[in-house]
């Protein structure tokens, strides 16, 4: 049995998590227009906080040309992360 209520509108607060970690998976790839990856945000104990999709085409699919350095870089750039050195 399922059951949705309307209630009084209340704040739920989530906790802060920190992302340490990235991992990406090519989902689809589609010679001379794009590629489909999936993004995975992990935390300090490797466990995924969030998933985010993208999909890479024209100039930014024209420079990964299967070079893993350059679709590394458009996918950080995207989500506003730098590489840890």
């Amino acid at each position: 049995m399922n059951l949705r209520l309307e209630v009084k509108p209340q704040d739920y607060v989530v906790p802060v998590k920190t992302i340490h970690s990235v991992e990406i998976q090519i989902l689809n790839l589609l010679l001379h227009t794009g590629v489909k990856v999936c993004v995975s945000l992990l935390d300090i104990n490797e466990i995924i906080i969030d998933n985010k999709y993208f999909f890479i085409t024209g100039e930014d699919y024209a420079l990964w040309n299967n070079n893993d350095d350059t679709l590394i870089a458009l996918v950080l750039n995207k989500l506003g992360l730098e590489k840890q050195m």
